[in-house]
C-alpha cells in the first residue's frame, strides 16, 4: 500500500472506514493522514473528529480567504 495514496471519499459518514482501514495497513509506517477531498467550511469539522485524520489539505478553499480562515478557526476549536 502506498502511504500516498488518495482515499476516495467525500463523505465524512463514509470515510472513517476507509481511513481506518487505510491506518491499519499502513500501521507500521507510523505516518500522520490528511483528508484533502473537498474540505469547506460546512465539512471541515466532520473530518476533523474522525480519529484515524490528523489534519486537512486544503485546496480550491484556500483561495477564498473568508472560506479558509472559517476552515482554520473551526481547527482550533476541534483542537481544544
Amino acid at each position: 500500500v502506498n502511504p500516498q495514496q488518495q482515499l476516495e471519499t467525500n463523505h465524512p459518514q463514509v470515510g472513517p472506514a476507509r481511513h481506518l482501514g487505510f491506518r491499519q495497513k499502513c500501521a507500521p509506517l507510523q505516518f500522520r493522514q490528511l483528508y484533502g477531498g473537498s474540505v469547506k467550511p460546512t465539512n471541515a469539522g466532520a473530518h476533523l473528529t474522525i480519529p484515524e485524520v490528523n489534519g486537512l489539505f486544503v485546496g480550491g478553499a484556500s483561495l477564498i480567504a473568508e472560506q479558509f480562515l472559517s476552515i482554520i478557526e473551526t481547527a482550533k476549536r476541534v483542537a481544544s
